[in-house]
Protein backbone atom coordinates (compact mmCIF):
# COMPACT_ATOMS: atom_id res chain seq x y z
CA UNK A 1 0.00 0.00 0.00
CA UNK A 2 1.77 3.51 -1.00
CA UNK A 3 2.32 5.58 2.03
CA UNK A 4 2.95 9.35 2.48
CA UNK A 5 6.76 9.74 1.67
CA UNK A 6 6.83 12.55 4.91
CA UNK A 7 4.70 10.91 7.97
CA UNK A 8 4.82 7.61 6.60
CA UNK A 9 0.64 7.15 6.84
CA UNK A 10 -0.67 5.12 4.19
CA UNK A 11 -2.70 6.68 1.64
CA UNK A 12 -6.37 5.93 0.83
CA UNK A 13 -6.84 3.57 -2.32
CA UNK A 14 -9.44 5.23 -3.49
CA UNK A 15 -7.08 8.10 -4.07
CA UNK A 16 -4.55 6.37 -5.46
CA UNK A 17 -5.89 4.82 -8.42
CA UNK A 18 -7.63 7.86 -9.93
CA UNK A 19 -6.17 9.13 -13.10
CA UNK A 20 -4.79 12.56 -11.04
CA UNK A 21 -1.14 12.44 -10.83
CA UNK A 22 -1.13 14.72 -6.98
CA UNK A 23 -2.67 14.50 -3.98
CA UNK A 24 -2.78 15.35 -0.89
CA UNK A 25 -2.18 13.17 2.45
CA UNK A 26 -4.61 12.90 4.85
CA UNK A 27 -2.52 13.21 7.98
CA UNK A 28 0.19 16.16 7.50
CA UNK A 29 -1.94 17.64 4.44
CA UNK A 30 1.48 18.11 2.02
CA UNK A 31 1.32 17.76 -2.08
CA UNK A 32 2.53 14.39 -3.65
CA UNK A 33 3.49 13.10 -7.00
CA UNK A 34 3.59 10.01 -8.24
CA UNK A 35 6.90 9.26 -10.60
CA UNK A 36 5.76 8.80 -14.38
CA UNK A 37 8.07 5.86 -14.54
CA UNK A 38 5.74 3.48 -12.61
CA UNK A 39 2.44 4.34 -15.00
CA UNK A 40 5.26 3.16 -17.93
CA UNK A 41 6.18 0.10 -16.29
CA UNK A 42 3.03 -1.12 -15.39
CA UNK A 43 1.81 -0.51 -18.88
CA UNK A 44 4.55 -2.74 -20.05
CA UNK A 45 3.89 -5.48 -17.68
CA UNK A 46 -0.08 -5.31 -18.74
CA UNK A 47 1.08 -5.55 -22.28
CA UNK A 48 2.94 -8.56 -22.01
CA UNK A 49 0.56 -10.01 -19.72
CA UNK A 50 -2.54 -9.74 -22.19
CA UNK A 51 -0.57 -11.20 -25.08
CA UNK A 52 0.76 -14.16 -23.20
CA UNK A 53 -2.55 -15.26 -21.48
CA UNK A 54 -3.86 -14.40 -25.43
CA UNK A 55 -1.54 -16.87 -26.21
CA UNK A 56 -2.06 -19.40 -23.97
CA UNK A 57 -5.67 -19.51 -24.84
CA UNK A 58 -5.37 -20.16 -28.47
CA UNK A 59 -3.45 -22.86 -27.55
CA UNK A 60 -6.11 -24.33 -25.32
CA UNK A 61 -8.72 -23.90 -27.90
CA UNK A 62 -11.22 -20.81 -26.61
CA UNK A 63 -13.08 -19.24 -28.13
CA UNK A 64 -12.16 -15.75 -29.13
CA UNK A 65 -15.04 -13.49 -27.64
CA UNK A 66 -13.42 -15.83 -24.31
CA UNK A 67 -9.36 -15.30 -25.68
CA UNK A 68 -10.28 -11.35 -25.23
CA UNK A 69 -11.93 -10.94 -22.25
CA UNK A 70 -9.77 -13.31 -20.06
CA UNK A 71 -6.29 -11.95 -21.41
CA UNK A 72 -8.05 -8.32 -21.09
CA UNK A 73 -9.07 -8.93 -17.37
CA UNK A 74 -5.77 -10.83 -16.94
CA UNK A 75 -3.89 -7.95 -18.02
CA UNK A 76 -5.48 -5.34 -16.51
CA UNK A 77 -5.32 -6.95 -13.04
CA UNK A 78 -1.60 -7.57 -13.05
CA UNK A 79 -0.77 -3.87 -14.63
CA UNK A 80 -2.87 -2.57 -11.73
CA UNK A 81 -1.24 -5.18 -8.96
CA UNK A 82 2.25 -3.74 -10.25
CA UNK A 83 1.21 -0.28 -9.87
CA UNK A 84 0.27 -0.45 -6.49
CA UNK A 85 3.78 -2.54 -5.77
CA UNK A 86 5.82 -0.09 -7.75
CA UNK A 87 4.39 3.14 -7.10
CA UNK A 88 6.17 5.60 -4.42
CA UNK A 89 4.34 9.29 -3.97
CA UNK A 90 7.65 11.90 -3.51
CA UNK A 91 6.96 15.38 -2.00
CA UNK A 92 5.91 17.84 -4.60
CA UNK A 93 8.32 20.69 -4.72
CA UNK A 94 7.28 24.44 -4.19
CA UNK A 95 6.41 25.82 -7.84
CA UNK A 96 9.86 27.38 -8.95
CA UNK A 97 8.41 30.51 -10.34
CA UNK A 98 7.72 31.45 -7.12
CA UNK A 99 11.15 31.15 -5.39
CA UNK A 100 12.95 32.47 -8.11
CA UNK A 101 10.88 35.39 -8.33
CA UNK A 102 13.18 38.52 -7.98
CA UNK A 103 10.15 41.02 -7.18
CA UNK A 104 9.13 38.75 -4.04
CA UNK A 105 12.19 38.37 -2.38
CA UNK A 106 12.90 42.26 -2.46
CA UNK A 107 9.68 42.32 -1.25
CA UNK A 108 10.20 40.63 1.73
CA UNK A 109 13.47 41.83 2.34
CA UNK A 110 12.28 45.62 2.45
CA UNK A 111 9.63 44.66 5.16
CA UNK A 112 12.25 42.51 7.44
CA UNK A 113 14.55 45.80 7.39
CA UNK A 114 12.27 47.93 8.75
Amino acid sequence: MPQCPFCYCPLPLREVVKAKAELVCPDCHRKLTRPRWAEFVSGIVATLVIDGVRHLAEGSGFSTPLRIIGSLACGLAAGALVYLLLVRYQVKDPDASILSSSETWQGEDSSHNK
